[in-house]
C-alpha cells in the first residue's frame, strides 16, 4: 500500500487508520512524503506514538471506517529514498507504517515510483496498491480488488467504486474514466450515479481506459511488464499513461463493484471536476499534461485536441475567467511549456497573470 503525502499529514493519518483495519495476513504500508512544510513528518509521528487522533469524518457512515482509533502506538520505520534498500519488507512489524521522507516535491509518479520501485525488490509483495492519501478505505475493498484480478486474469489493474467523501451517497467514479482520443477528454464512467446500486463489473470494464489514479492495485507480472509510471507529466495523465502502456503490453482493465473507497477529491492541489472550482494549478497541469500524452502516444489527434482547447477557453471566458485563458492559449501556443516534466525538479512558478 502506498500513500503519498504533500502537506495533508491530517488526510493522511485518516487514510491510515482506515488501512489498518484491513483484515489481511501480511501488507507493507508507505507513506512518501513529498518533502512537505507543513510539519507533516512530525505529525504523522505524532499519530503513530498515540499523542494525535486522526479528524472525525462529517458522515457517521465514514467515521466508522476510522473509529475506535486503532491502538497506539504503531510501529514507525523512517527511510528516505537513499536509505530504502536497505529496510526489508520481511522484517516490518506487523501492523507498521514505513515513512519515506523524499525530501523533495516529485509529483505524483515519481513520489509512487520511489515506493514502487523498492516493493518490487521484495519477492514476498504480489500486489502494489496505489491509494490517495485523501481516501478513507472499507476493510473489504482491498480483498474485493484481489478476486477481482484473480477472476480476471487477462486484466494487470484494478479500479474501485470512488464515492465522494463529503457526498458519500454519490459516485464520483466506478474504476476510472473513458478517454476521448480525438478531443484529449476524459470522462468519469458512472459519475453521480446513486453510490449504493450495484452493477456487473464487466460493462463498466467495457468502457474504461484507464483507472483513477486515486486507487489502483496492479499485480506484479504488470510492473514487471509495464514498468512504473510515467514521470514526465508531473501531475495528471500518469494513469492513461499506465494504462496505454499497459494494452500495448496485452493487459487489460478490471473494476471491483464491491470494493468501496470515499475520495475527498484534490485535498491539495484543487482537482475538481467542476472547472468552476477547480486551483489555478490543477487547471494548468491539466491542459499541460492533456498536450504532453497526445504528444507521447497518438500526434495524428493533435489537430482536433487543439480544437478542444478552444472550447476550454471559451468556457473560461464564459465564467469571467480571463487570466485563465490566457493561460491555456498560452500552452497552446508554446510547446515548451508543455515539455517533458524532469523527475525531482520543482514545478513550474505559474506567473501573476495566471492567477
Amino acid at each position: 500500500m502506498v500513500l503519498v503525502n504533500y502537506q495533508g499529514w491530517r488526510d493522511t493519518i485518516e487514510c491510515l487508520e482506515s488501512l489498518l483495519r484491513i483484515p489481511t495476513p501480511r501488507t507493507v504500508i508507505l507513506v512518501c512524503d513529498n518533502g512537505s512544510t507543513d510539519g507533516s513528518l512530525a505529525r504523522i509521528r505524532d499519530w503513530a506514538a498515540g499523542r494525535l487522533n486522526a479528524i472525525s469524518a462529517p458522515n457517521p457512515v465514514i467515521n466508522q471506517l476510522t473509529r475506535p482509533h486503532i491502538e497506539k502506538p504503531i510501529p514507525l520505520i523512517e527511510a528516505t529514498p537513499a536509505t530504502l534498500s536497505q529496510v526489508s519488507a520481511a522484517s516490518l512489524p506487523r501492523g507498521s507504517v514505513l515513512l519515506v521522507a523524499n525530501g523533495t516535491n516529485l509529483g505524483f509518479a515519481s513520489g509512487n515510483n520511489v515506493a514502487l520501485r523498492w516493493l518490487a525488490t521484495q519477492p514476498e509483495v504480489t500486489h502494489f496498491w496505489l491509494l490517495n492519501n485523501d481516501t478513507v478505505v472499507t476493510v473489504d475493498a482491498l480483498p474485493a480488488m484481489v478476486r477481482r484480478l484473480k477472476t480476471k486474469t487477462s486484466a494487470g489493474i484494478c479500479g474501485a467504486r470512488l464515492l465522494y467523501y463529503h457526498a458519500p451517497e454519490t459516485i464520483q467514479t466506478r474504476g476510472g474514466l473513458r478517454y476521448k482520443r480525438w478531443l484529449g477528454l476524459f470522462k468519469a464512467v458512472g459519475a453521480r450515479q446513486p453510490a449504493h446500486e450495484a452493477i456487473n463489473p464487466e460493462i463498466i470494464e467495457r468502457q474504461l481506459n484507464m483507472i483513477h489514479g486515486s486507487c489502483m492495485l496492479v499485480t506484479r507480472p504488470f510492473l514487471e511488464s509495464v514498468g512504473p509510471l510515467a514521470e514526465d507529466y508531473f501531475l495528471y495523465c500518469e494513469e492513461i499513461d499506465w494504462a496505454t502502456r499497459a494494452e500495448r503490453c496485452g493487459f487489460t482493465l478490471a473494476y471491483a463493484d464491491d470494493a468501496l473507497i470515499y475520495h475527498k477529491e484534490g485535498a491539495v492541489i484543487g482537482t475538481s471536476a467542476d472547472g468552476r472550482r477547480r486551483s489555478v494549478l490543477s487547471d494548468y497541469y491539466a491542459v499541460r499534461s492533456r498536450l504532453r500524452f497526445s504528444i507521447k502516444f497518438f500526434p495524428y489527434t493533435l489537430p482536433t485536441v487543439y480544437l478542444g482547447l478552444i472550447i476550454v477557453i471559451v468556457n473560461r471566458l464564459r465564467r469571467g475567467q480571463f487570466k485563465r485563458a490566457l493561460m491555456v492559449l498560452r500552452l497552446a501556443l508554446q510547446p515548451s511549456s508543455y515539455r517533458a516534466h524532469t523527475p525531482g525538479s520543482p514545478p513550474p512558478k505559474l506567473d501573476a497573470g495566471s492567477q
